[in-house]
C-alpha cells in the first residue's frame, strides 16, 4: 500500500514548484517534449526487453486487452453520441487507462511479485494502442496519410520493435544501467508533470468531462463482468485483467493532449476525476476479488 501513495509524492512536488512559479508553462512544454521523445521510448524498451513471457499465455492477454480495448471504444462512442460529441479525440482517457504508475502497485498489491510479467505484458498493449491508435486520433490533420505518418514520427513505436529484437540479448552493463535509470524515472516525471497542470487547473464541470468519466468507468465495469463471466478467473493473467480494467485514465494522455494542441482542461478533468473515484473500485474490488478468488 505505501507504494501507491508513492505515487502521489511527484504530484505535490510539481504543484509546489509551479505554485512558485519554479517552473513556467515553457520549462513544462519541454519536459513533456523529453517524456515524449526519450523518457517514454526507453521505458517502452526496457517493459519489452527486460521480462520473460511465456508465448500462451501472453497471446491470450493481448486478445483480453483488444477486447477491452473494443468494448470500451464502442461504450465511449454510445456515452459520447449521447451528449452529441462526435470528435473521437474524446474517447481517448476512456481507452487509455493508467496500468503504469497505478497498475503496477495495485496488482503487486493484489497478487504478488509473480504478477509482474503479465502487468508488463498488459501495460505494453495499453501503451500500444496510445502510441498507434492514440496518436492517429490526436493527430490535428484531418487527411487519413498524414495522421498515419505522426504514429511514426514518434520514436516510441521504434522502442517497440527494438525491445522485440534486442530480447534475450545482453547490452554493455553501463548502457543497462543508463537505462534502467532512465525507465524508472519516466513515471515520476509524468506524475511531476501531472502536478505542474494541476496547480494552475481551475475545474468546471462540463458534459464533456462527465461523459468521458462516466464512459471511463461504465466500459471498465462492463469488461470487468465479462472477463469475470466468461474467462478461467484461476489464471493469474486473467486476474491481472480484471483488476487493470477499472483504472483511472492514464498520464501520459494529458501529455499529449499538450503536445498535440487538443482540449487539455478536459483531458486533466476527466484523468483526475477518474483517478479520485478509482479508490471507490479499488475498495470494491479489493473486497469482491479476495473473496471470489
Amino acid at each position: 500500500m505505501p507504494k501507491l501513495f508513492l505515487v502521489v509524492i511527484p504530484i505535490l512536488v510539481g504543484i509546489f514548484l509551479a505554485k512558485l512559479k519554479i517552473i513556467s508553462q515553457e520549462t513544462n512544454r519541454k519536459i513533456s517534449s523529453a517524456i515524449v521523445y526519450f523518457f517514454a521510448p526507453v521505458l517502452v524498451f526496457y517493459s519489452i526487453w527486460h521480462f520473460e513471457f511465456e508465448f500462451q499465455e501472453i497471446k491470450n492477454l493481448l486478445g483480453i486487452i483488444f477486447l477491452f480495448f473494443l468494448i470500451n471504444f464502442f461504450v465511449a462512442k454510445l456515452v459520447l453520441s449521447f451528449f452529441k460529441i462526435k470528435d473521437n479525440f474524446y474517447i481517448l482517457p476512456v481507452v487509455i487507462i493508467n496500468t503504469a504508475n497505478l497498475g503496477y502497485p495495485a496488482n503487486l498489491l493484489f497478487w504478488g511479485k509473480k504478477s509482474l510479467p503479465f502487468i508488463a505484458t498488459f501495460n505494453v498493449g495499453i501503451t500500444f494502442l496510445l502510441w498507434t491508435f492514440g496518436i492517429y486520433i490526436l493527430a490535428p490533420q484531418k487527411n487519413f496519410t498524414e495522421r498515419i505518418k505522426n504514429i511514426f514520427k514518434i520514436p516510441v513505436i521504434y522502442a517497440f520493435l527494438f525491445g522485440f529484437v534486442l530480447k534475450g540479448h545482453n547490452l554493455p552493463l553501463i548502457i543497462e544501467k543508463i537505462i534502467l535509470f532512465v525507465s524508472f524515472s519516466a513515471i515520476p516525471l509524468l506524475l511531476f508533470v501531472l502536478g505542474t497542470a494541476l496547480s494552475s487547473f481551475a475545474f468546471k464541470f462540463s458534459k464533456k468531462i462527465f461523459a468521458g468519466v462516466g464512459a471511463r468507468f461504465l466500459g471498465g465495469i462492463f469488461s470487468f463482468v465479462i472477463l469475470f463471466s466468461l474467462f478461467d478467473t484461476s489464471l493469474l493473467y486473467v486476474k491481472v485483467a480484471l483488476v487493470n480494467v477499472l483504472m483511472p485514465s492514464a498520464v501520459m494522455n494529458y501529455v499529449l493532449t499538450v503536445k498535440f494542441g487538443r482540449d487539455r482542461e478536459y483531458m486533466l478533468g476527466v484523468i483526475l476525476l477518474t483517478t479520485v473515484f478509482y479508490w471507490i473500485f479499488f475498495i470494491a474490488e479489493w473486497l469482491f476479488l479476495k473473496g471470489a478468488l
